[in-house]
């Protein structure tokens, strides 16, 4: 299939120990098919599937000198 027919919302809580700003990066680390994130540089978003299954997602955050990333895993259901 083309169509994103599944949607989820994604949010994540980030902050810096020492208040500097942060640029995050949401990706695809597995799954049967691709995803569309609403806005893949949010730490909140939306993410869009086309095929069933199980997703692995991971959202990184730097603040330009290190870097710490979460993965989400995610069950898409027909």
């Amino acid at each position: 299939p083309s169509a994103f027919t599944a949607l989820t919302e994604l949010s994540a809580s980030v902050t810096d120990p020492e208040g500097d700003q942060l640029t995050h990066s949401w990706s695809l680390v597995s799954g049967p098919g691709p995803v569309l994130f609403g806005d893949a540089a949010a730490s909140a978003t939306s993410a869009a599937f086309a095929v069933a299954g199980v997703y692995t997602l991971r959202l990184t955050s730097s603040d330009g000198f290190s870097a710490v990333s979460a993965d989400l895993v995610v069950h898409v259901q027909d």
